[in-house]
């Protein structure tokens, strides 16, 4: 707890206090304590508890029921908001996103066993500081591996979005994923049929604005799974490009091959045409630099004429 920083930590006391009047015990969970326990600082929080819905929106004033039917309601603490999920377990999925049925359970252990990965399904108690780890999750970091929880090909299928996420946290965590877990993403990937183009957008937006951008994107094309999701891309240009190269950028190199790619995650106009002019200043890259001086000019004065030379530096044009 010491290593979050004082505004989450004092909104998770103060939510953890509130939950314990009430008799339930709330926790820190997901993506915060794994950071904390490879030294990293989160910049937000989730918790977790066995309190419902109901008990959360009696304990809060002005909660948001965001995913109320699953258990989620965010609560604003301190000027926060701060997302929590009461203890569940899910039935089958049916759509490659929601569970069917949903039923609220009482133990840190049962939590645990519906989520993705084992580092994600740390608990850390922001009252005392004490952890709850019953996947595993610490020793797998230790161990550098990233590892599903229960069956790998199960957990994908449950959510396709979860292939996209694997590559991610194996970039950002330099972790390495474990041959059970490979093994299901290479025979879920149609779960990805599932997976809205705006849901997988932001993914790849998400890989390509963070650390690691190069390795998720090589795991991806390793897994056949880039290819599915953005027909006609390639990551030869991604030795000679910032890393992260940003979601404009990241895209222009991915689809300089085959730009009517972007559709199929139907960006806004906004994206299309940054990306667009990206490609146009490094297709012209050759010619303006051996052409007249006021063509290489209007070529300089291009808009995203610094991207789209870092693209033609990338490509070797």
């Amino acid at each position: 707890m010491q290593d979050l920083s004082g505004e989450l930590a004092e909104a998770a006391r103060t939510i953890a206090s509130t939950v314990a009047r009430a008799g339930k015990r709330a926790w820190i969970v997901g993506g915060a304590p794994r950071d904390l326990a490879i030294g990293r600082a989160p910049k937000e929080i989730d918790m977790a508890s066995a309190a419902s819905p109901d008990e959360i929106e009696q304990l809060f004033a002005g909660t948001i029921p965001v995913g109320r039917a699953f258990g989620t309601v965010l609560v604003r603490c301190g000027g926060l908001e701060v997302q929590h999920t009461s203890f569940r377990s899910d039935g089958a999925y049916r759509d490659a996103r929601h569970p069917e049925s949903v039923r609220f359970g009482s133990t840190v252990a049962e939590d645990a066993s519906r989520r993705d990965f084992t580092c994600n399904a740390l608990y850390l108690d922001p009252l005392d500081g004490s952890v709850e780890d019953p996947e595993h999750g610490l020793a797998d970091l230790d161990r550098g591996l990233l590892r599903c929880v229960g069956d790998a090909e199960l957990r994908f299928r449950e959510d396709g979005l979860r292939l996209l996420r694997l590559a991610r946290f194996a970039g950002r965590l330099g972790l390495e994923p474990d041959a059970a877990t490979l093994a299901g993403a290479r025979s879920s990937r149609d779960a990805l049929a599932g997976v809205s183009p705006e849901r997988v957008l932001d993914e790849l937006s998400r890989i390509l604005e963070g650390e690691g951008a190069r390795r998720a994107l090589d795991l991806l094309a390793e897994l056949e799974i880039l290819g599915r999701v953005l027909p006609g891309a390639t990551t030869r240009a991604f030795a000679g490009l910032p890393d992260p190269p940003g979601t404009a950028l990241g895209l222009a190199a991915l689809l300089s091959d085959d730009p009517g790619g972007l559709e199929a995650l139907r960006p806004s106009r906004a994206l299309r045409q940054r990306v667009g002019e990206i490609l146009a200043v490094a297709r012209a890259a050759a010619a303006a630099i051996a052409g007249p001086r006021a063509a290489r000019i209007r070529w300089m004065r291009a808009p995203a004429f610094d991207e789209g030379v870092a693209l033609a530096r990338a490509r070797g044009l």
